[in-house]
């Protein structure tokens, strides 16, 4: 089963940011930023999820209406998926959000946007989470949620 990586490297209360990427031997991999809820130990609903190797396939989603990606074995989560938006902020402090505990895939990661224009938002999301799904032919894999380095970074 193929290994996909996302590697993290900042969060805050606007979004925690890394960087998904695929292994191949092929000369082809597919690469894009990635934006999660920030980390705040694993709650559900307002934290990314722990690092970790998780299950992935795709599985109908009642409340998009769609096929996504969802990860398996989560600790005490459930319904993490890869899909399209554009915020993942702390809602609690007032920041927009398009995810409860997913993975947001895009072509960039924009500063300065959000209602309020101060916060972390992807961009081209939809396109690039339809492109991911092409490239890996829709077939199951494993996803390796790591940061940099083994270390937490925190945006101020």
């Amino acid at each position: 089963m193929q290994k996909v990586f996302i590697i993290r490297h900042t969060t805050g209360d606007t979004g925690t940011v890394g960087i998904l990427h695929t292994s191949s031997l092929a000369t082809n991999t597919f690469t894009c930023p990635t934006l999660e809820l920030p980390w705040h130990d694993n709650i559900n609903q307002y934290s990314c999820i722990p690092e970790g190797e998780y299950p992935a396939k795709l599985t109908y989603s009642p409340h998009m209406k769609k096929f996504t990606y969802e990860l398996s074995n989560v600790p005490h989560r459930g319904s993490i998926r890869i899909h399209s938006g554009n915020f993942g902020g702390d809602t609690r402090l007032g920041y927009a959000s398009h995810i409860l505990g997913c993975f947001l895939l895009g072509q960039k990661i924009y500063e300065n946007a959000g209602p309020n224009k101060n916060q972390l938002m992807i961009g081209t999301s939809s396109p690039t989470v339809t492109a991911f799904e092409k490239y890996m032919n829709k077939a199951p894999f494993l996803l390796n949620v790591s940061w940099i380095g083994n270390t937490l970074s925190v945006t101020a």
